[in-house]
């Protein structure tokens, strides 16, 4: 993204002092602050929303040299903070590909990279790739390890460690026992504003399919005596809640479907999804991270040919096994998907979906905030000594 686009950014004054850890993004700020020691001085650079600056000559010599060597470009701001903040680490869930070429600037501070979100393919997963240069990159599962390895990239910077956000819900909310409930199925809505604006077609095929597929739920749901709860993307009150629910009832209006706004603050999505026995989406991270909770999980996107190449899928298909893939949504056939996908036997389902959960969430005893703020003291400890 070009730097134009932060002109017209509210202008954000930072502290000209030097700190510890600098973490891009504010994404699951509150998430992230739990993971850095408190003794640790630290800042958080909201470049999405502002134009961060600081009143120093240190950041002057920095826009001067940074403009130089990097160009006017996202990434010379960014040097720019670095080079002015002095970090010994710089952590991010944002924009990882992008930032972690700034590594080539800085060979001697720590850059640490968490996966926030599924990426299928070398456009959205590792863009660029052959300029990253991350020191780690905490990734959900080891399919992006296999996949760095198999795209020429160093893979032994991968910790596969599994989801953050999973990862605190567990530890914040496991001891308040949400029970699954045995007739009950959660369908993830993708849905977004910007889809229903943008004039691409594929945008209209992603929001085609996001209905289509509601829709065959919705009917199996109710042939099959179960409730259906749709998890929707936008919050309560919000003006894009309901333009998101005229959207799912033009394909289906049913009075037995019960459509809740999210709200992150509460991790409503992972509750509600904890409590069911059947959650199906497209191709969220949610359904992602639901196997890792043994959870009856159904991807979508398979069921749309065009759409699943466009996103790059195929390179996520080989490690799924059938029963989690919806090939047809035609009703019959989406309906025997569904039966068979509920009729196998709870220990058996366990023991199939152990690689899938290997591959795509490998979240263990030790959950990924405590494996990665113990790397963060292992990393300033060696630099204190």
């Amino acid at each position: 993204m070009p730097l134009k686009n932060n002109i017209k950014k509210k202008i954000s004054l930072l502290d000209k002092e030097s700190k510890e850890v600098l973490i891009f993004g504010i994404y699951n700020r509150l998430q992230i602050n739990r993971v850095i020691p408190a003794n640790v001085s630290k800042i958080f650079i909201d470049e999405r929303n502002t134009f961060p600056v600081i009143f120093s000559s240190r950041f002057i010599i920095g826009l001067i040299k940074y403009l130089f060597l990097v160009g006017l470009k996202n990434n010379f701001l960014r040097a720019t903070l670095i080079y002015s903040i002095n970090p010994k680490i710089v952590l991010s869930n944002i924009d990882n590909s992008s930032l972690s070429k700034l590594k080539f600037f800085f060979p001697n501070k720590k850059f640490l990279l968490i996966q926030n979100g599924t990426r299928f393919s070398s456009k959205t997963l590792c863009q660029n790739y052959h300029q990253m240069k991350p020191d780690v990159y905490y990734t959900f599962g080891y399919f992006e390890k296999f996949f760095f390895k198999k795209i020429g990239l160093k893979s032994s910077i991968v910790k596969p460690i599994g989801s953050m956000k999973l990862g605190f819900f567990l530890e914040d909310d496991l001891s308040n026992n949400h029970k699954s409930n045995d007739n009950v199925a959660t369908f993830v809505s993708q849905f977004r504003i910007l889809l229903t604006q943008s004039n691409s077609n594929l945008s209209g095929e992603i929001l085609d399919s996001l209905g289509s597929l509601y829709k065959a739920l919705a009917l199996w749901c109710k042939s099959s005596d179960y409730q259906l709860n749709v998890i929707l993307f936008y919050e309560k009150g919000s003006e894009e809640m309901k333009q998101e629910l005229i959207f799912y009832k033009t394909y289906l209006s049913d009075t037995n479907v019960k459509f809740i706004p999210n709200s992150r603050k509460n991790m409503s999505s992972y509750k509600l999804a904890w409590a069911s026995s059947l959650v199906v989406g497209l191709d969220s991270t949610l359904l992602f991270e639901l196997l890792a909770l043994n959870k009856r999980v159904i991807i979508g996107l398979s069921a749309f040919p065009k759409l699943y190449k466009e996103r790059g899928f195929d390179n996520y298909s080989e490690f799924l096994p059938d029963f989690m893939k919806i090939t047809n949504i035609q009703l019959k056939k989406f309906n025997e998907s569904v039966d068979n996908l509920m009729k196998i036997p709870e220990n058996e389902y366990v023991d199939k979906i152990m690689p899938v959960r290997k591959n795509f969430m490998n979240i263990g005893e030790n959950f990924p905030q405590s494996l990665i703020k113990e790397d963060l003291i292992k990393i300033l400890s060696e630099n204190e000594g």
